[in-house]
């Protein structure tokens, strides 16, 4: 057993119980804090009762703790507390969305730490993988281009993270990344495309998250482009006049009633399908001179799972190392290789397939 003890808040709900269980299986002890009793009983686990919106309660909790990771949300509405608490405690921070925190009006209270931002799934593996690639197959790299998208069972915290964080300037929507500037992507958005990986046509809009285009910048990439997916237009409908009409104060239009529109849409496109998230990146460039093309589809069967073993994965990593203090993006203190060949044991979950550039040629000729 490790003399770490690894604080997970949130630790009742799927991302927290999956953040729970990996840490437990890599020899860590787990402090889990929430209101209620966790439902979770391991030797190494220790539930205490925590109460976020409670500055007392969280320094509690956060006491004697090497590392947090907080896996409960909305991120959006609990903004830096549990990062504040943490450092306060001289313990590192873990957040499995949390890029708010990045924005110097919530950095000012953690500054003194160290704090990693976007540890899940999308976002987090959404540049993990592709940084990967860039590591292993590339030396210059011209373009990558992402898409990310799917279905799973719906939550309130992670819709209304979603929403909250395109209300409050998360990103940049119809955009691609152009040496070192966002510019706009005159794209039509209308009408259902095939991409290489998605079992079925989907509908994609362009969107340059805020650690996306922190990849682009810190690998030398000149041309990055990212896509959100859906396969439903009623969803990707439902979500985009939410947003307006609560930026816009309509009134009747709570947080509240929008994230159970979408929910609802949600269950609906579920109907007939399994619940699911696909994650394409392709990335062009060259390594030793010659130019190649490498493109890779992962496949998760459930996006919170695999946003708590990303973010266990990510805290095992950071819990032994000296870092000095700051705000990061996983891909930038982690080993991206370490963590894609380790999801790689997940077969039951995580599913990986890759092109080179001759099956790519063979792909696009409609041989392969």
């Amino acid at each position: 057993m490790r003399n770490e003890i690894i604080g997970v808040i949130g630790c009742g709900g799927k991302v927290g119980h999956a953040a729970c269980e990996y840490l437990i299986e890599k020899g860590y002890r787990v402090k889990g804090g929430q209101r209620n009793p966790a439902g979770f009983s391991h030797s190494c686990f220790q539930w205490v009762k925590t109460d976020i919106y409670d500055e007392a309660s969280l320094q509690a909790f956060c006491r004697r703790c090497s590392l947090v990771i907080n896996c409960a949300g909305p991120s959006c509405l609990i903004r830096e507390k549990v990062a504040a608490a943490s450092v306060k405690a001289g313990a590192k921070y873990v957040d499995t969305f949390g890029t708010f925190l990045i924005d110097n009006a919530y950095a000012q209270s953690i500054r003194n730490g160290v704090c990693v931002v976007s540890a899940g799934n999308v976002p987090g593996l959404s540049e993990i993988l592709p940084c990967s690639l860039i590591s292993e197959y590339f030396d210059e790299v011209d373009e990558i281009e992402v898409y990310a998208g799917g279905l799973d069972y719906p939550t309130f915290s992670s819709t209304a993270d979603v929403l909250l964080s395109s209300l409050e300037g998360y990103g940049y929507a119809g955009s691609f990344y152009n040496c070192g500037e966002i510019c706009s992507e005159l794209a039509d958005t209308s009408k259902r495309i095939k991409i290489w990986g998605f079992d079925e046509e989907v509908f994609a809009k362009p969107f340059i998250g805020s650690e996306f285009a922190a990849l682009c910048k810190r690998k030398g990439v000149k041309k990055g482009y990212c896509y959100n997916t859906v396969v439903s237009k009623q969803l990707g409908e439902a979500m985009v006049n939410s947003c307006i009409e609560l930026a816009a104060g309509r009134a009747g239009r709570s947080l509240e009633k929008c994230v159970e529109e979408i929910n609802t849409q949600m269950e609906l496109s579920l109907f007939g399908r399994k619940p699911g998230y696909t994650l394409v990146a392709a990335v062009t460039g060259s390594k030793s001179g010659k130019a190649r093309t490498k493109r890779v589809s992962v496949k998760v069967k459930s996006s919170c799972e695999i946003t708590g073993i990303v973010a266990g994965m990510v805290a095992a990593e950071l819990a032994g190392k000296d870092i000095p203090c700051g705000i990061y993006y996983p891909f930038e203190i982690t080993d991206a290789g370490k963590i894609m060949a380790k999801l790689l044991e997940y077969k039951n979950i995580f599913e990986y397939t890759s092109l080179d550039d001759a099956d790519i040629a063979d792909f696009e000729e409609g041989t392969l």
